[in-house]
């Protein structure tokens, strides 16, 4: 049986985790109408879409984002705002955590209605960049992303992700619906550049299991990233649709799985996607399942040379210090509660198709951490397990 507190974490995540409910709409006009420009044309970079457009997981907190708005908005160091920077352009940045596509529509109106100039020249000379689709994915139960999430890959059952209902319902309406907000895009900022990012995986198990997400099965863990792989190719074939029905419009497809390959999965600094991470004025952080300043890295490094400029080396393995919970990942394996680890719980950890050989070195790693030799790890010790697995993650990657 799962313990309550480890429950009450998971039932959390919809609320904080993948989703996070904008401002009201009243707000959001001011908002446009403070940052409304002259009406001379100039050039932009434009940021549309959701979290995953808007900056989400760089920062903590929800206060630490700009104007501690939840839309969980990071203008500096999204690729859009870097983009911006290397040219010397403007960077606009409607995109908003936990919008859907009709949300995304209002993104983009907003903007014509406040940028008439722009408008009239067809956007030439600007760069849009966007996000988009993954809130609006809906399971056959009526789930969106972050309730299959939660139900699937934070449960603690390993057949969840064969259960008809949890799998996605309508990835040919999400398509439809993306190639209808494009086409508008071709018609309403037709001289523009525009760049669509794709999702990257989430979880990315790696021969060492998925130790940080404490419960989730190989199968699941599998079959979750699978689903980001699907959302991919029906992005891919939006973008090609929608160029051949504009002749002329510059709209590519930037895929950035290749690059965000350390995923919440992996025990190594500088991982591109966070696991569950926890703060003080929300429980779980935006950061939780979202990509790290490594991983933003990475998308500017994927749309980069797509726009006419280099990629850039940087070292984002610092930002991880401070955000490994080793109370909560412990608590997570710890399904009987009884405050310590058996070999037989590290076993688990390796994952449901583990060979010999892997679980091999799970349990030398159990015995070098197991100080007192008394056949289980209490909390000091299994953070001294987490250090060894560190270590022979960075050696076998």
């Amino acid at each position: 049986m799962v313990p309550v507190r480890s429950l009450l974490v998971l039932l959390a995540v919809p609320a904080c985790a993948f989703r996070v409910k904008p401002k009201k709409k009243a707000e959001l006009k001011k908002k446009a109408e403070r940052s409304k420009a002259n009406s001379s044309a100039t050039a932009y970079v434009v940021t549309l879409g959701d979290s995953y457009a808007s900056g989400t997981g760089i920062h903590n907190k929800i206060s630490d984002y700009h104007e501690g708005d939840e839309c969980c908005r990071e203008f500096a160091t999204t690729q859009g705002g870097r983009v911006a920077a290397s040219q010397g352009k403007q960077h606009l940045m409607p995109a908003c955590a936990g919008h859907e596509i009709p949300g995304i529509k209002r993104q983009f109106n907003e903007l014509q209605a406040n940028h008439p100039a722009e408008v009239a020249a067809g956007w030439e000379g600007s760069t849009f960049m966007s996000t988009i689709g993954g809130n609006d994915i809906r399971s056959h139960g009526g789930e969106g992303w972050s309730g299959i999430l939660v139900n699937c890959i934070l449960s603690f059952y390993g057949d969840c992700h064969r259960q008809h209902e949890n799998q996605v319902a309508n990835f040919a309406q999400v398509r439809a619906d993306l190639v209808d907000f494009y086409s508008t895009l071709a018609t309403g900022a037709s001289k523009a550049a525009v760049r669509v990012f794709g999702y990257p995986r989430l979880l990315q198990r790696t021969w060492f299991g998925c130790l940080p997400v404490p419960g989730v099965s190989s199968g699941a863990s599998d079959w979750a990233d699978g689903m980001v792989d699907e959302l991919n190719s029906y992005l891919r074939s939006v973008v090609d649709e929608v160029k051949g029905n504009h002749a002329g419009f510059d709209i590519q497809f930037v895929d950035v799985t290749n690059r965000m390959d350390r995923g919440a999965c992996s025990m190594l600094p500088g991982k591109h996607v966070h696991a569950i991470v926890l703060n003080f004025e929300s429980l779980l952080s935006p950061m939780t399942f979202h990509p790290s300043q490594a991983g933003y890295n990475q998308y500017y490094n994927a749309v980069a040379g797509t726009v006419g400029l280099s990629e850039q080396q940087t070292d984002a393995a610092a930002e991880q210090e401070g955000l490994w919970f080793p109370e909560r990942i412990f608590s997570g394996w710890d399904t009987a509660g009884k405050g310590k680890l058996s070999l037989s719980d590290v076993h688990r950890m390796a994952g449901d198709d583990a060979n010999e050989e892997i679980l091999s070195i799970f349990g030398a790693l159990f015995r070098e951490a197991d100080h007192d030799k008394d056949g289980f790890l209490v909390l000091e010790e299994f953070k001294g397990f987490l250090s060894l697995a560190e270590k022979a993650e960075r050696g076998g990657a």
